[in-house]
């Protein structure tokens, strides 16, 4: 026991203020405690909580993630006093430092307090469908920095959480997931309008949509030169459906013109 306690009392000085192996020791139990506790609490939360009262993804890893660092910003601040810090002049010292980084790294704090809104307000939540600029795929993930969308092509597209605030974001699955999809197709004007009707319903019809109602429907929407122009609507039960029943539909389109004899006018607009 003295041999231990000589042991954990070693220690060096920093500034005038004594730091042992005795305090670093408790130090990082603490901090490692808090880190296990804050991996425990969110497992349990989501086996004995969450799961039974099917509480969405998204909610899950809002709730998972606040519970997360509040945990380890507790265990890291208890870790620093129990090494010797102190803790009220840190804090002068935070404030100060805290003044430069508000100006060195401005984005990284933007998309900081960002992830924060994301978390709280929820208008993008994990599993959701959207599109910002040139990107469009599924939420997989919200952090306090970026946001991981997964494209339909498989990548994973990092975007900082400014950009979920401060710009347009479509988001095809907020209040739910149900997506309209239209395919434009422009016909001959020798065609005959109902005929040309009748054949794209019952090409649409043939889409697997995930829903009964509403039907797929096909209309008239006007004239281009040498054309008349039409439209196949039909809802799909879930966006991330769109391309593939996008491919299936322009395939069945085309298909069902051909056998009926109807010609599409490509030069169209």
């Amino acid at each position: 026991m003295p041999a231990m306690h000589w042991f954990f009392s070693l220690g060096f000085e920093i500034a005038g203020h004594r730091f042992t192996l005795g305090q670093i020791t408790v130090a990082a139990t603490v901090l490692t405690i808090s880190i296990l506790l804050s991996r425990g609490l969110r497992r349990v939360l989501t086996r004995r909580v969450f799961a039974p009262r099917l509480v969405e993804e998204g909610l899950q890893a809002s709730i998972g993630s606040l519970l997360h660092y509040v945990i380890v910003t507790v265990g890291l601040f208890t870790a620093l006093s129990v090494a010797g810090f102190d803790l009220s002049t840190f804090a002068l010292v935070a404030g100060a430092l805290g003044v430069g980084i508000g100006f060195g790294l401005q984005n990284i704090v933007q998309n900081f307090f960002s992830g924060l809104i994301l978390l709280f307000e929820r208008p993008v939540r994990v599993g959701d469908v959207i599109e910002i600029v040139a990107v469009r795929g599924v939420v997989r993930r919200i952090g306090l920095r970026s946001t991981v969308v997964e494209t339909v092509d498989g990548a994973e597209v990092m975007v900082p959480n400014s950009r979920l605030i401060a710009e347009a974001v479509t988001n095809w699955t907020l209040g739910s997931r149900e997506v309209r999809l239209v395919v434009p197709v422009a016909v001959a004007e020798a065609a005959e309008p109902a005929l040309v009707l009748e054949v794209l319903a019952a090409a649409a019809a043939t889409v697997e949509t995930g829903l009964e109602d509403p039907r797929p429907s096909a209309v008239a929407v006007g004239f281009a030169p040498g054309a008349l122009r039409f439209e196949v609507r039909l809802w799909l039960a879930d966006a991330e459906r769109v391309p593939a029943a996008r491919s299936r539909l322009v395939v069945a389109v085309a298909e069902a013109l051909k056998v009926a004899g109807i010609e599409l006018e490509r030069g169209a607009g």
